[in-house]
């Protein structure tokens, strides 16, 4: 939703590189201790982020962008369409739910009730719902004697004479365009407020496109031509498509006059000095849209011109705010929020900002928060972890942990839900004279807060969930180096692992050592492979021998890897230390070449089937089942911590956990 460069989203339910580089927390320090007293959130931007930054528009103008090179850079693959026929000229703006108004005018007023006239005033006008039906009075005359029953009162002047209007909530108090619209709320009208019978909707109607943008106060009008230009053409393109797609909803009234549109201020703010630079623009671009077309079976449409006031440097995806991928709207670093002047600094004042709350005001808050059980007692520690492309934690993972619980922010899905830490901030700081809430969703813990490690909270791997039981190995490893995941957000616990792969973990947990010579014997390893070094060492080590001798010897890298060989390559690894310690095992013979190593990972408890659910049958080693992602961290992890399974003459890896 657009917002305006001056004023606050907050009422609005709002690249690898940036989720490896999430706030994250070492594994073995906790971010914030139970003796300190305050949190500070390093932010940036102010509303969702998504589609173009006006302070972004007016950098890129001020650096010479035309207006063109302005849009394309905010909505990708789109196109600069000029066609009337894709503008609707018909746009009803809800400006209020009254009760009671007063219209004042500066001409005629002509009132009717269901097209029918009921008469001509040039006298304030006063309209009241209340029992029975509408109340009409004008120079202390009831019109109705009582009550006039009906659906819908309009009220129209004439267009340029300005009515003055009272208790319309977004502020505005004159319309000189359109004509008034009166429609009760009750009886099942969506959005015109409590259902309340006497209540009705308040809707500026029947403005052309033109006669709504000169009205939109979205853009201080003394900016540069092309980013009014911009501006008017993702205002239009924003307006049509919501219409197109609000066209079946029963509400009498296509668009909000607030925020959760665009802010409409009528007659009010185009009287304001230096409207007429505005106003030229939106002219200028008269019926100009911006258009998308996947393929071409696909019809061409006006798109949701999405904008907001400034992305903080780094434009949002629009899954992150909205959850649906949309092909025009995506995260990229946008150094032209910033807006600097001729000696490079900010005028963007929200370009980057910083908030700082006491761990009583975040405890309250969190207890105070009206739509979910956020209350975990005082705040000790505050996790955040995989927040979107830009850096936004709208579905990021927020854990609180508190003195009488620890708690994963979830949606009402049980999803992450970063957004609802994040409002019960602004809510709670609300509550607070003089306190200053956070202005988007793109905030991270500074300092002692963002460490560089991770932990079982802190993954940046979206397939882990924090309570799997493999969650701490697999931190473990990140922070060690020995893994980077298969791709930037994934781990892909479930995949099971090739020789060659295994290979090269167990070298890096080893600290990545040399071989004695550097050669291979095996003739299915290339030299120049990623896992050459790695079977090369295992080799030197006595920890392989390979799959097969005849009639080459291999290494099989790309075969996946089985229970068996595990074991015996970790035993291998730890020093082949004698064991007779008693095992459930039935599907092992007494002269498998593996049975000496099962029975050492069972006595050091290296063993890690009971970890996994559903449970599998302790009777059964299951030696030729594949060893998936999540069991190979496992049983790294659990031999990191076990010096005692290491023969006498072995080195420990310089990765111990617990030497």
């Amino acid at each position: 939703m657009p917002s305006h460069p001056i004023r606050s989203l907050l009422c609005v339910t709002s690249v690898a590189a940036v989720l490896l580089a999430a706030v994250a927390v070492p594994a073995s320090a906790h971010p914030h201790g139970p003796t300190d007293d305050e949190y500070t959130f390093i932010g940036g931007g102010w509303g969702h982020g998504t589609g173009m930054s006006q302070y972004g528009a007016l950098g890129r103008a001020e650096a010479g962008h035309t207006y063109e090179e302005i849009l394309a850079f905010y909505y990708d693959g789109t196109t600069l369409t000029t066609d009337p026929d894709l503008v609707p000229d018909d746009v009803d703006v809800r400006i209020a739910v009254h009760s009671t108004t007063v219209f004042r005018p500066s001409g005629l007023l002509t009132v009717s009730m269901d097209g029918r006239f009921l008469d001509t005033t040039v006298n304030t006008l006063t309209v009241r719902r209340g029992s029975g039906g509408w109340h009409i009075n004008s120079s202390n005359i009831d019109w109705c004697r009582g009550f006039c029953s009906g659906t819908v009162l309009t009220v129209d002047f004439d267009d340029g004479e300005p009515v003055r209007v009272s208790n319309t909530v977004n502020g505005a108090e004159h319309y000189a365009h359109g004509q008034f619209q009166l429609t009760p709320a009750a009886g099942g009208v969506a959005n015109c407020g409590n259902q309340n019978s006497n209540q009705y909707c308040l809707v500026i109607g029947e403005l052309t496109m033109q006669q709504y943008l000169y009205g939109l106060d979205e853009m201080p009008h003394s900016w540069p031509a092309d980013a009014l230009k911009a501006q008017a053409v993702a205002a239009r393109s924003y307006a049509t498509a919501i219409m197109r797609e609000r066209s079946g909803w029963a509400a009498p009234f296509d668009l909000y006059a607030s925020t959760r549109d665009q802010e409409y201020k009528a007659w009010d703010y185009e009287r304001e000095a230096g409207h007429d630079l505005w106003e030229a623009q939106v002219d200028a671009t008269d019926d100009t849209v911006l258009t998308y077309r996947a393929n071409n079976e696909d019809p061409v449409e006006v798109i949701v011109g999405y904008y907001s006031s400034s992305n903080g440097g780094h434009a949002a995806a629009n899954e992150e705010p909205r959850r649906d991928v949309v092909p025009y709207l995506l995260a990229k670093p946008d150094p032209y929020d910033a807006a600097p002047d001729a000696d490079g600094d900010p005028q963007n004042a929200t370009h980057s900002w910083e908030r700082t709350y006491t761990t009583a005001q975040i405890s309250q808050w969190l207890a105070d928060y009206p739509f979910a059980d956020l209350d975990v007692g005082d705040i000790v520690e505050i996790y955040i972890a995989r927040p979107g492309p830009s850096g936004r934690i709208d579905d990021a993972q927020v854990t609180l942990v508190g003195t009488d619980r620890t708690l994963d922010v979830l949606n009402d899905n049980d999803e992450p839900f970063g957004y609802r830490f994040y409002y019960a901030l602004v809510l709670g700081c609300r509550s607070e004279p003089g306190c200053r809430p956070p202005l988007s969703t793109k905030l991270a813990l500074q300092g002692s807060h963002a460490g560089s490690g991770y932990n079982v909270h802190t993954l940046p791997f979206a397939d882990i969930a924090s309570n799997a039981p493999y969650a701490e190995a697999v931190a473990w490893m990140l922070n060690n180096d020995l893994t980077t995941g298969t791709t930037p957000t994934t781990f892909s616990p479930e995949r099971s692992l090739t020789r060659a792969q295994f290979a090269a973990f167990l070298w890096r947990f080893a600290g990545e050592p040399e071989s004695a010579d550097g050669s291979l014997t095996f003739d299915d390893v290339e030299p120049e492979s990623y896992y050459s070094e790695a079977v090369g060492w295992m080799l030197d080590r006595d920890i392989t021998v390979g799959c097969s001798t005849d009639p080459v010897v291999l290494f099989c890298p790309n075969d996946t890897l089985k229970t068996s060989q595990v074991a015996t390559f970790l035993w291998n690894f730890a020093g082949r230390t004698y064991s007779n310690h008693p095992v459930t095992f039935t599907d092992i013979g007494i002269n498998a070449y593996y049975l000496e190593a099962a029975r050492w990972m069972v006595e050091h408890r290296l063993w890690v089937d009971e970890f996994f659910n559903p449970p599998r049958d302790p009777a059964s080693f299951n030696p030729y089942d594949d060893v998936n992602r999540a069991r190979m961290a496992m049983f790294i992890w659990l031999l990191a911590e076990a010096a005692g399974a290491f023969d006498t003459d072995v080195d420990l890896p310089p990765l111990m956990r617990s030497p």
